[in-house]
Protein backbone atom coordinates (compact mmCIF):
# COMPACT_ATOMS: atom_id res chain seq x y z
CA UNK A 1 0.00 0.00 0.00
CA UNK A 2 1.31 3.30 -1.40
CA UNK A 3 1.06 6.35 1.81
CA UNK A 4 0.17 9.32 -0.19
CA UNK A 5 2.22 11.62 1.95
CA UNK A 6 5.08 9.83 1.61
CA UNK A 7 4.31 9.50 -2.07
CA UNK A 8 4.07 13.26 -2.77
CA UNK A 9 7.38 14.36 -0.14
CA UNK A 10 9.39 11.97 -2.51
CA UNK A 11 8.19 13.63 -5.38
CA UNK A 12 8.68 16.49 -4.37
CA UNK A 13 12.27 16.22 -2.95
CA UNK A 14 13.02 14.78 -6.39
CA UNK A 15 11.74 17.76 -8.12
CA UNK A 16 13.50 19.81 -5.49
CA UNK A 17 17.05 18.02 -6.34
CA UNK A 18 17.24 16.81 -9.71
CA UNK A 19 14.34 19.00 -11.58
CA UNK A 20 11.39 17.76 -13.40
CA UNK A 21 11.61 14.84 -15.44
CA UNK A 22 13.34 16.05 -18.78
CA UNK A 23 13.94 12.80 -21.04
CA UNK A 24 12.19 9.22 -21.57
CA UNK A 25 14.75 6.94 -20.55
CA UNK A 26 12.30 4.03 -22.71
CA UNK A 27 11.43 5.57 -25.88
CA UNK A 28 14.35 8.61 -25.55
CA UNK A 29 11.39 11.12 -27.35
CA UNK A 30 10.29 9.00 -30.29
CA UNK A 31 6.62 9.04 -29.17
CA UNK A 32 6.83 13.33 -29.29
CA UNK A 33 4.96 13.33 -25.69
CA UNK A 34 5.37 16.74 -23.74
CA UNK A 35 5.04 15.80 -20.27
CA UNK A 36 7.59 13.49 -18.49
CA UNK A 37 7.41 12.09 -15.31
CA UNK A 38 9.53 10.08 -13.09
CA UNK A 39 8.14 6.68 -12.59
CA UNK A 40 9.31 4.01 -9.79
CA UNK A 41 11.49 0.74 -10.75
CA UNK A 42 9.44 -1.87 -10.59
CA UNK A 43 10.31 -3.49 -7.10
CA UNK A 44 11.57 -0.42 -5.41
CA UNK A 45 10.03 1.41 -2.45
CA UNK A 46 8.99 5.05 -2.40
CA UNK A 47 12.86 6.79 -0.75
CA UNK A 48 14.54 9.72 -1.23
CA UNK A 49 16.90 7.45 -3.39
CA UNK A 50 17.26 8.98 -7.50
CA UNK A 51 18.32 5.23 -8.45
CA UNK A 52 15.12 4.20 -7.33
CA UNK A 53 13.37 6.10 -10.08
CA UNK A 54 13.30 6.20 -14.22
CA UNK A 55 12.31 8.95 -15.89
CA UNK A 56 9.26 8.27 -18.73
CA UNK A 57 7.28 10.25 -20.74
CA UNK A 58 3.40 9.93 -20.05
CA UNK A 59 2.59 7.41 -22.35
CA UNK A 60 5.72 4.84 -21.76
CA UNK A 61 4.88 5.14 -17.85
CA UNK A 62 1.46 4.64 -17.97
CA UNK A 63 2.29 0.74 -20.15
CA UNK A 64 4.97 0.30 -17.28
CA UNK A 65 2.83 1.08 -14.51
CA UNK A 66 -0.70 -0.97 -16.46
CA UNK A 67 -1.00 -4.66 -15.58
CA UNK A 68 -3.55 -6.85 -15.66
CA UNK A 69 -4.59 -6.26 -11.80
CA UNK A 70 -4.65 -2.63 -12.31
CA UNK A 71 -6.69 -3.08 -15.37
CA UNK A 72 -9.62 -5.38 -13.07
CA UNK A 73 -9.42 -2.95 -10.07
CA UNK A 74 -9.86 0.05 -12.44
CA UNK A 75 -12.41 -1.52 -13.92
CA UNK A 76 -13.96 -2.61 -11.21
CA UNK A 77 -13.66 1.11 -8.87
CA UNK A 78 -15.36 2.42 -11.87
CA UNK A 79 -19.08 0.77 -11.30
CA UNK A 80 -18.54 1.41 -7.69
CA UNK A 81 -17.67 -2.58 -6.96
CA UNK A 82 -14.13 -1.76 -5.69
CA UNK A 83 -12.63 1.28 -3.85
CA UNK A 84 -10.50 3.14 -6.39
CA UNK A 85 -7.65 4.15 -3.54
CA UNK A 86 -5.22 1.38 -2.13
CA UNK A 87 -7.32 1.90 1.59
CA UNK A 88 -9.25 0.04 3.28
CA UNK A 89 -12.44 -0.98 1.83
CA UNK A 90 -15.06 0.59 4.24
CA UNK A 91 -17.75 0.63 1.69
CA UNK A 92 -21.37 -0.10 3.06
CA UNK A 93 -23.52 -3.33 3.05
CA UNK A 94 -26.81 -2.60 1.00
CA UNK A 95 -29.62 -4.80 -0.13
CA UNK A 96 -30.04 -5.03 -3.91
CA UNK A 97 -34.51 -3.86 -4.88
CA UNK A 98 -34.38 -6.41 -7.10
CA UNK A 99 -32.50 -9.70 -6.21
CA UNK A 100 -32.73 -8.97 -2.33
CA UNK A 101 -28.37 -9.68 -2.38
CA UNK A 102 -26.17 -7.79 -0.44
CA UNK A 103 -23.64 -5.89 -2.19
CA UNK A 104 -21.13 -3.44 -1.29
CA UNK A 105 -20.65 0.41 -2.87
CA UNK A 106 -19.37 3.42 -2.65
CA UNK A 107 -22.52 5.09 -4.66
CA UNK A 108 -24.71 6.86 -2.01
CA UNK A 109 -27.92 6.43 -4.51
CA UNK A 110 -27.24 3.07 -5.40
CA UNK A 111 -30.11 0.11 -5.00
CA UNK A 112 -29.46 -2.02 -6.96
CA UNK A 113 -26.41 -5.12 -6.88
CA UNK A 114 -25.59 -5.11 -10.96
CA UNK A 115 -26.22 -4.10 -14.41
CA UNK A 116 -27.98 -7.79 -14.65
CA UNK A 117 -29.97 -6.50 -12.00
CA UNK A 118 -30.76 -2.63 -13.39
CA UNK A 119 -31.59 -4.44 -16.92
CA UNK A 120 -34.77 -5.91 -14.82
CA UNK A 121 -35.68 -2.95 -12.64
CA UNK A 122 -35.96 -1.02 -16.69
CA UNK A 123 -37.62 -3.81 -18.32
CA UNK A 124 -40.00 -3.66 -15.17
CA UNK A 125 -40.53 -0.31 -15.27
CA UNK A 126 -41.61 -0.67 -18.86
CA UNK A 127 -43.71 -3.67 -19.07
CA UNK A 128 -40.84 -5.32 -21.29
CA UNK A 129 -40.26 -8.85 -21.18
CA UNK A 130 -36.93 -9.24 -19.33
CA UNK A 131 -34.33 -10.56 -22.04
CA UNK A 132 -32.21 -13.33 -20.24
CA UNK A 133 -28.36 -12.33 -21.02
CA UNK A 134 -26.24 -14.73 -22.50
CA UNK A 135 -22.72 -14.53 -20.92
CA UNK A 136 -19.94 -14.91 -22.16
CA UNK A 137 -19.81 -13.15 -25.10
CA UNK A 138 -19.44 -9.99 -26.91
CA UNK A 139 -22.88 -9.26 -27.45
CA UNK A 140 -23.46 -9.40 -23.25
CA UNK A 141 -20.70 -7.04 -22.85
CA UNK A 142 -21.09 -4.52 -25.57
CA UNK A 143 -25.23 -4.71 -26.04
CA UNK A 144 -26.10 -5.59 -22.56
CA UNK A 145 -23.62 -3.73 -20.85
CA UNK A 146 -22.85 -6.54 -18.60
CA UNK A 147 -19.60 -6.70 -16.90
CA UNK A 148 -19.07 -10.11 -14.88
CA UNK A 149 -15.94 -11.34 -15.29
CA UNK A 150 -17.06 -14.12 -18.23
CA UNK A 151 -18.35 -11.54 -20.50
CA UNK A 152 -15.48 -8.87 -20.01
CA UNK A 153 -12.86 -12.10 -20.26
CA UNK A 154 -14.97 -13.01 -23.63
CA UNK A 155 -14.95 -9.50 -24.56
CA UNK A 156 -10.72 -8.73 -23.57
CA UNK A 157 -10.01 -12.27 -25.79
CA UNK A 158 -12.32 -10.64 -28.60
CA UNK A 159 -9.74 -7.20 -27.91
CA UNK A 160 -7.19 -9.24 -28.13
CA UNK A 161 -7.58 -10.82 -31.33
CA UNK A 162 -8.40 -7.98 -32.92
CA UNK A 163 -5.49 -6.03 -32.20
CA UNK A 164 -3.31 -8.69 -33.57
CA UNK A 165 -5.18 -9.39 -36.34
CA UNK A 166 -4.21 -5.59 -37.18
CA UNK A 167 -0.66 -5.96 -36.76
CA UNK A 168 -0.62 -8.80 -38.71
CA UNK A 169 -2.00 -7.12 -41.52
CA UNK A 170 0.18 -4.11 -41.20
CA UNK A 171 3.02 -6.25 -41.13
CA UNK A 172 2.42 -8.01 -44.24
Amino acid sequence: MKNIDNYQRVHQWLAYHYGRAYKCEHCNGTKKSKRNEWALKKGFKYEKNVDNFIQLCSSCHKLYDFTEETRKKQSLAKIGLEPNNKGVDNRPIKTCIICKGEYKTYHKKSTICSLDCRNKNNSLSKGKKIKEIKHGTISGYNYHKCKCDLCRDKNTEYCKSRRNKLINKQLN
